[in-house]
């Protein structure tokens, strides 16, 4: 019997010995399972392509997310297309270079002058002696540092009031609706307008056919006599009065500095259109070829009804 019993306990320490080792067994099963759901996790992250982490981020960022709303019901008349608002502000050259298309009749277009103001400063130099050339540099290094920047204040001081928008539609064959109809913030106006952000950029010509203030007031500035610079703009360090000599030296122009300036700004104008018209009209049927062709053909417009007006 003691025999018997002995057997039948050896027998229960093997079946717990077993039981114990399958648990191990199946602890050391259950474990890889852990360690390829964090592997595939691991994959997941190292196989997401560099735009969607991009777009993964962004969309996590509440400040670099918008709502769309819808203003109007889509009509049938443009057979239920959704358009979108580009603002009343963008010329056709802005539009191209953002958003791919321009307008047949664009009023926020204008032409610019740079090439015309840099030969005219070009011909002074060559007649002026070195002296003169000093203080000629000298007084646009100050229009670049800070008359620039004072000059736009007292324009836009100006100009207050005066509202630049148009409300216009821009129809071509992209079929976009150039009007405003979302309730942007005001930095997001700022950072879809046309903004000019140096001198040599603020000489041009308007859709008007009108050359805006900055022309005459660079001019106004370039034949300033340099003592009179020197003493009441070059020296003045209060902002306050520097504004109002600004205005009152180089943005109030009389009726004859008026004539005397529209008549050299009319050769310029004259000089840009014989030079697109000497251009041979290449057979180019390409996107490209149009699109260039008829920005050339607006700015020749705007040319012409300037120089019809003086």
């Amino acid at each position: 019997m003691e025999y018997i019993a002995k057997m039948e306990q050896e027998n229960d320490q093997d079946e717990e010995e077993g039981s114990a080792s399958e648990t191990e067994s199946m602890e050391e099963d259950e474990a890889p399972e852990d360690d390829e759901d964090d592997e595939d996790d691991v994959n997941e992250e190292e196989y997401m392509t560099p735009a969607k982490a991009v777009l993964a981020e962004d969309l996590s960022d509440s400040a670099k997310c918008c709502d769309v709303i819808i203003v109007a019901p889509p009509s049938q008349t443009h057979e239920y297309e959704v358009f979108n608002s580009y603002g009343n502000e963008l010329s056709n050259p802005f539009l191209l270079q953002r958003y791919g298309f321009i307008t047949k009749t664009n009023v926020n277009d204008s032409c610019l002058l740079a090439v015309q103001l840099f030969q005219y400063i070009k011909d002074i130099k060559a007649k002026s002696s070195k002296k003169n050339i000093a203080q000629l540099e000298e007084k646009l290094s100050w229009l670049d540092d800070i008359g620039f920047h004072v000059l736009n204040h007292v324009i836009d001081g100006t100009e207050h009031g005066h509202h630049h928008g148009h409300d216009h539609d821009h129809h071509d064959g992209h079929d976009h609706d150039h009007h405003d109809g979302h309730d942007h913030d005001e930095e997001d106006e700022e950072d879809e307008k046309d903004v000019v952000e140096t001198w040599s950029l603020a000489c041009s010509i308007t859709y008007a056919g009108k050359a805006t203030p900055e022309t005459y007031a660079i001019l106004k500035l370039i034949q300033l006599p340099y003592l009179q610079f020197k003493d009441k703009l070059l020296s003045t360090k209060k902002e306050h009065v520097l504004i109002k000599r600004v205005k009152s030296l180089l943005v109030d122009t009389t009726k004859s500095e008026l004539e005397q300036f529209n008549q050299l700004i009319k050769q310029w104008c004259q000089s840009k259109v014989k030079k697109y018209c000497k251009k041979d009209k290449v057979a180019n049927t390409s996107t490209n070829s149009i699109i260039i062709q008829s920005i050339i053909e607006q700015e020749i417009t705007i040319l012409n009804k300037f120089i019809k007006k003086h």
